[in-house]
């Protein structure tokens, strides 16, 4: 469990951020030291294996905890602290198996610790093991078809401005302008550009052979010296798909009853998955919406039912604060813990859809249309 390497020396096996760093180095750009720490420590530690899908959420709590409190190979802790020390002040940061890769951004789902001391590199280190065992982190891994394995670099930390360079425009990866963010600022530049960050930038996009374009994340100096690359990404370009309607024939069914059924576009325009219409169901039989919901072909319509509610409007911002204080105090879906079988957590959940569908949502709509009527009659 000493998978420990320079970071010239990081493979694919370290994931994609650590491998774009080591083939920028290779190209002879001016990266910061470090190194990685292997996926297989983490691996051991986390001791996940196969898990099933409803027991995820245990397994993570408890591989989480392994990973807080394991006791560290004597040999890997002096290694890495004394590798540390001889960097100074650290960036920390993670390298995922779905990270910065071609298909997988990963942008904001794993930790990354910077400025951090070296007497602090194993806090920073389980920090970001711990971030791969978040839900959010287990899904994206599951919907890109990877398994969570996930390296560590630890680099000298460079202060001075972050400046992102996106070598071709996001969502147009033929095209020919190259951005530049400082901060929230946005300059375009031609990619025939003699401009220092643009040729620093084109040059990390073909070392990571990037041809649909390149995030590269540079840092210049507070002292004025050479930018330095601190990652280089291919740019993960978003996938417009078009919306087709469902066909006519799916609301045969519908319109033989003689009542007005609307397509739920706003808020469900994709089919339903089984486990959604079966809570559409749930929720329709206890009458728990002022709508009536049938699922058709895959897609939910609705209708109003006979009974609207009426609710009173509120006579001013506090009222209407106070009353829905009053409605979300009833929101607690688990008042004694955890449901103990699915069958008790839809009851909940049905609970909460005839709080919102009766209460909370009509007295809003009704302060809304309240406050449209006012802005009207003022003149707004």
């Amino acid at each position: 469990m000493t998978d420990l390497r320079n970071l010239v020396d990081a493979d694919a096996a370290c994931g994609g951020k650590a491998l774009g760093l080591a083939r920028a180095i290779a190209a002879g750009l001016r990266v910061p030291d470090g190194f990685v720490i292997g996926p297989a420590v983490f691996a051991e530690l986390a001791g996940l294996g196969a898990v099933e899908p409803d027991a995820i959420g245990h397994a993570l709590d408890a591989a989480a905890r392994r990973i807080a409190e394991a006791a560290l190979p004597a040999a890997l802790a002096r290694e890495v602290e004394a590798r540390a020390a001889a960097l100074g002040r650290l960036a920390v940061r993670s390298s995922a198996s779905v990270e910065d890769a071609a298909g997988s951004a990963a942008a904001g789902v794993f930790e990354s610790w910077t400025d951090v001391a070296p007497g602090d590199v194993w806090r920073a280190v389980r920090a970001v093991w711990t971030s791969a065992l978040t839900p959010l982190a287990v899904g994206y891994a599951r919907r890109h078809a990877h398994a969570i394995a996930i390296a560590v670099i630890v680099q000298r930390f460079v202060p001075g401005e972050r400046i992102t360079v996106y070598t071709r425009p996001i969502g147009a990866p033929t095209g020919d302008a190259v951005w530049l963010q400082r901060g929230e600022a946005i300059e375009k530049r031609a990619r025939g550009d003699g401009d220092e960050l643009v040729a620093i930038a084109r040059a990390a996009e073909a070392a990571i052979d990037a041809p649909r374009g390149a995030d590269v994340e540079l840092v210049r100096p507070a002292d004025g010296g050479a930018p330095w690359l601190v990652q280089a990404r291919p740019i993960v370009h978003p996938v417009r798909a078009a919306r087709t309607p469902p066909p006519p024939i799916v609301i045969a069914p519908l319109v033989t009853d003689g009542r007005r059924w609307s397509w739920d576009i706003t808020h469900n325009p994709d089919p339903l998955s089984p486990a959604q219409a079966g809570l559409v169901a749930a929720v329709d039989r206890a009458a728990a919406s002022p709508y009536v919901m049938r699922v058709c072909g895959g897609y939910l319509y609705t209708t109003p039912a006979r009974d609207q509610p009426a609710v009173a409007p509120p006579a001013d911002a506090d009222e209407l604060r106070a009353r829905i204080a009053a409605i979300e105090a009833r929101f607690a879906l688990e008042p004694d813990g955890p449901a103990d079988d699915l069958g008790a957590a839809i009851d909940r959940y049905v609970a909460f859809v005839r709080i919102w569908a009766w209460q909370l949502s009509p007295l809003i709509a009704t302060a809304r249309r309240v406050l449209l009527d006012r802005l009207a009659r003022d003149g707004h």
